[in-house]
């Protein structure tokens, strides 16, 4: 989470293949409990290579600033590289670059050597432009060859390792699943916050639909209620609605993804995701093939989808907004989502 003074460890389960890592679910992996499965910061450093998988929002950024800023506690010495901005230079040449940024986020007396007290921590590998990414993945196996003694950290989400995972066949990869937060780690993270048992209540109350996961307990959405709460003002929490927070999370996330990609689009995928959870809605479904999806571009109104298909590329439309994209299926980060946008757009 981005909350550099509060860091709470999210579960994380390791396997030995992305497919088991893939299958398992809290709810019927019997071998896992959020309780009883304990992990500690040494347990990413005792193999050399790990792929984290996650979904979006579930904190791998974060989690891998931790890994750099605790390596000294394991005698190791660790960097955080930008796996997007491996472009033009090799991997090595990149990083002694990075180590006169004085931004970068590495060990005190970092040096790239190839020794195993050496932790490198390859973030967001999904955010890398797909034209770059087969090269971007040929620099990181040429280095991760010439520095084998070094400990590789590599950080994406689910569907775009899912794609791609062949590229990574020739390579032992053990994975790191990291799991929803659990409702105790919510309320933990919201006393942290100055929030009180009786307002934690109250913001359960209000999310609680029909025995479903809440959608703070994905890290993200966590921290935009801390922020959303702080600005409204602790007092004004008996007034919030669901439909205030959603608003809020929907247009944040869209807000941040928009000023990122430079885009200024948000207005116009927003009215495009409401008509799109609406169609969900009515055809009582949570995915779409992406050949539905291409049948519901046509039938939109010809202003709204020229406008569309011509300003926001669809992997933004895919991966930067609240959809999940599944590869060959789309849907939303949340089901309330879709059933909140699809209730605007009936109105």
């Amino acid at each position: 989470m981005n909350n550099n003074s509060i860091y709470i460890p999210p579960a994380i389960k390791f396997y030995s293949s992305f497919d088991e890592a893939l299958s398992a679910d809290p709810e019927w992996d019997q071998s896992f409990s959020f309780k009883e499965e304990k992990w500690e910061f040494k347990d990413l450093f005792t193999i050399p290579k790990t792929f984290i998988v996650a979904e979006p929002g579930s904190g791998k950024t974060r989690l891998l600033r931790e890994i750099v800023l605790r390596a000294s506690n394991e005698g190791k010495k660790a960097i955080g590289v930008e796996s997007k901005k491996i472009i033009e230079a090799t991997v090595d040449e990149f990083i002694q670059n990075q180590l006169k940024n004085a931004s970068v986020v590495k060990s005190d007396g970092f040096e790239l050597k190839n020794e195993e007290n050496i932790v490198i921590c390859f973030d967001a590998l999904d955010e890398v432009q797909l034209e770059d990414f087969p090269r971007t993945v040929e620099k990181i196996k040429t280095f991760l060859a010439e520095y084998e003694k070094v400990t590789a950290i590599i950080s994406c989400r689910w569907h775009f390792f899912k794609k791609h995972k062949e590229l990574f066949g020739d390579l032992d990869f053990r994975y790191a699943r990291i799991f929803p937060f659990s409702t105790e780690q919510v309320e933990l993270y919201l006393k942290y916050n100055s929030i009180s048992q009786e307002n934690i209540e109250k913001i359960f109350k209000t999310l609680s639909f029909r025995g479903r996961d809440l959608v703070i307990q994905t890290p993200r959405y966590l921290e935009l209620l801390v922020s959303f709460i702080k600005d409204k003002g602790i007092e004004n929490i008996s007034g919030i609605t669901k439909a205030d927070l959603f608003e809020f999370f929907i247009y944040k996330k869209l807000e941040v993804e928009d000023k990122n990609l430079n885009t200024q689009k948000r207005d116009l995928i927003k009215r495009v995701l409401e008509k799109l959870a609406l169609i969900m809605e009515i055809y009582q479904t949570n995915l779409l093939k992406k050949d539905e999806l291409m049948s519901f571009f046509d039938d939109l109104q010809s202003d709204l989808k020229s406008s569309l298909l011509q300003q926001v590329p669809f992997e933004v439309f895919y991966d930067k907004t609240v959809l999940k994209d599944n590869i060959d299926t789309i849907e939303f980060d949340n089901t309330e989502f879709q059933e909140y946008l699809a209730a605007k757009e009936s109105l």
